[in-house]
Order: C-alpha cells, then sequence, then structure tokens
C-alpha cells in the first residue's frame, strides 16, 4: 500500500514537472529579465560572467525543452521512452527468469519497482565506491519480495554489471575511434566548455604538457 502511494504521488509530480518544464521556453524570456538584478547580488567583478554563464544555460534549456512544447511532441517523446525503457524492464525479467525461483516468480509490475527502486538508488553514489544501484536493488529484492539474501545480493551485481556497465563493451572503442582520451578530458574540464567544437578540443589537448 504504502508503494502504491508513493508511486502514484511520483507519478502526480512526475506530471506537473513535465507540463512545467513544457512550458520553459516561455518561461525563459522572463527568467533572462531577472538576470541583472540577481546579479548586483553579486561583486562587480562577477556580475558580467554570472550574466553570461545564466544566459547560456537558460537558452540551452528552453531549446532543450522545445521538445516536448507541443502535445504532439509530448506524446512522440513518451513513445521514445518507452522504446528505450521496455527493453531495461526485458532485461531484468531475463535475469530474474535465469535465477528460477523464487526470482522467476516476479511479475511486471515486481520487475518496475525494482527497476525504478534502482534507478533512484543510482542518484546515491557512496564517496569511493558508487554502489548506490547494488544496495537499493538488494534492499528492494531482500525486503520487498523476499528474496534470500545470498540470491539478492548475485542478482543486485549482474543487473548493475549488464544495465550500466556492458556500455563500456562498445562505448571504449568508439571513444578510442573518436580520439576521446583522458587527456582531451581534462583538457575540456579546463576549458570549461565541454561543447568546444572537436577542432578546438584536440588542439587543447595536443597543447597540453
Amino acid at each position: 500500500a504504502g508503494i502504491k502511494t508513493g508511486g502514484l504521488i511520483l507519478c502526480a509530480g512526475a506530471v506537473g514537472m513535465a507540463i512545467a518544464l513544457a512550458q520553459f521556453p516561455r518561461i525563459a524570456p522572463l527568467l533572462m529579465k531577472l538576470m541583472p538584478a540577481i546579479a548586483r547580488l553579486l561583486p562587480l567583478r562577477r556580475r558580467s560572467g554570472f550574466e553570461a554563464f545564466m544566459g547560456k544555460i537558460l537558452a540551452s534549456f528552453a531549446e532543450g525543452f522545445r521538445s516536448i512544447s507541443t502535445v504532439p511532441r509530448f506524446a512522440a517523446s513518451m513513445a521514445y521512452s518507452v522504446l528505450v525503457w521496455a527493453p531495461v524492464v526485458l532485461t531484468y525479467g531475463v535475469v530474474a527468469w535465469g535465477f528460477g525461483p523464487p526470482m522467476s516468480t516476479l511479475g511486471l509490475r515486481d520487475l518496475v519497482v525494482l527497476l525504478s527502486a534502482s534507478v533512484v538508488g543510482s542518484l546515491a553514489q557512496l564517496p569511493g565506491v558508487g554502489g548506490g544501484p547494488q544496495l537499493v536493488t538488494l534492499f528492494s529484492l531482500t525486503q520487498f519480495f523476499g528474496i534470500p539474501l545470498e540470491v539478492a545480493t548475485t542478482a543486485a551485481i549482474l543487473l548493475w554489471a549488464i544495465c550500466y556497465m556492458s556500455v563500456l563493451i562498445p562505448g571504449l572503442p568508439l571513444a578510442a575511434h573518436e580520439g576521446l582520451n583522458w587527456r582531451r578530458l581534462r583538457a575540456l574540464v579546463k576549458a570549461g566548455e565541454p561543447n568546444r567544437a572537436p577542432e578546438e578540443s584536440s588542439n587543447l589537448a595536443a597543447n597540453e604538457p
């Protein structure tokens, strides 16, 4: 009952947030007009930099949220989201089925709850070791569904490896093919411009000692 109530509250909050974000392109100009007043609270030498930085942020957000600014665009965004998350739920189901009972008895609603808990856990990484998704998945399996600790521990690690780490298998070779390396990443961070053109990024990386 508590999970159902919490799910309804989160669902209502998500719908409300989506509606608010859809209106962001219309709100952004009003926020821009407030920036000079907010900047006056800062030291004089930082005002222009703050206004320019916030201007870029607001413009970027406004442009991004145009993808859900109309009902058809919002519906298309929802459809794409389903295409993204359906294979993930299927992966959870395949892993649960592979463990046999009692893991294989988890239904679709159980798997969605488990996936949601894992996503929330990914927002709470432990300093130095991470572990948020694994711990929350382990807790959910043992406390919500009564899965034995040994099975739940193995399942939590396996789900994390498949859903979070398997992207490295194609990702690392593709990153290397695109010329992305630690030196270039450090150069991008130091430059403070992650969206810098590839040619400029390469020059930064090449000139770095």
